[in-house]
């Protein structure tokens, strides 16, 4: 096995034939405008692919809890799922996403036939535009198999979820994420005012 390619990445002997591998850990604030650019201008290639295809979802009980309630169960949504990391696939994370459909709808072909189409950017030209977001990020101990094999990970890997709701101007939800991390390569930093003492 190799190190990625791209800065951070360190190979170190551990004994005569044997070679330890460390993986950068990426720095992340919250939302990124274009995760694939994100990458890419820390000096690697991104790769990804669809481990579902999109398709019109219902909202469930557990999907409603997931994200406060702020769609009802029963609503429709379209949902893509994506196993997303470095050249070779270095797995990073799964990203589920759920857009209102009356938002995505327009956008099916373009889900359908293309991995790495650029939705937000896409509505940003639609004038729908992300503007404020609810992040909660905590452990993840209830990992299914599914989830381990496609991040290669075994069942006591430290893994993160990350949920994410985003809206727009008009308190309107644009989107909900569900990721899963490899909790060894990803580290949150928040930094911001605050005046609980003044």
């Amino acid at each position: 096995m190799s190190p990625p390619s791209g800065p951070g990445g360190d190979v170190s002997k551990v004994q005569s034939r044997r070679y330890k591998v460390s993986y950068p850990v990426l720095e992340l604030e919250g939302l990124t405008a274009n995760f694939e650019k994100y990458l890419q201008g820390l000096g690697f290639t991104p790769d990804q692919k669809d481990l579902i295809v999109p398709q019109v979802e219902t909202v469930t009980p557990e999907i409603a809890s997931l994200f406060l309630g702020v769609l009802p169960v029963g609503e429709s949504v379209v949902h893509r799922s994506r196993l997303q990391g470095i050249k070779n696939m270095i797995p990073l994370r799964i990203g589920n996403i759920y857009y209102p459909q009356e938002i995505a709808a327009p956008y099916m072909d373009q889900l359908l036939n293309d991995t790495a189409f650029d939705m937000p950017a896409a509505l940003k030209v639609a004038g729908i535009v992300i503007t404020r977001e609810k992040i909660n990020i905590r452990s993840y101990t209830r990992s299914t198999r599914e989830e381990r094999a496609a991040l290669s990970v075994i069942r006591t890997h430290p893994l993160l979820e990350v949920r994410r709701i985003c809206y727009d101007d008009a308190g309107g939800v644009v989107t909900m994420h569900r990721t899963i991390w490899d909790g060894s390569k990803v580290s949150y930093t928040f930094d911001r005012p605050i005046d609980f003492w003044k």
